[in-house]
């Protein structure tokens, strides 16, 4: 199952993928869930 795709756009120094995981607008710890 893709979660996301890696890409370099901006005033970046290479590919990155950023990852985050929320719950009712609320920053989660994503240990829990992968």
């Amino acid at each position: 199952q893709v979660i996301g795709y890696t890409a370099s756009t901006g005033n970046t120094t290479g590919r990155h993928l950023h990852f985050e995981t929320t719950l009712d607008g609320q920053a989660v710890h994503p240990l829990g869930l992968l």
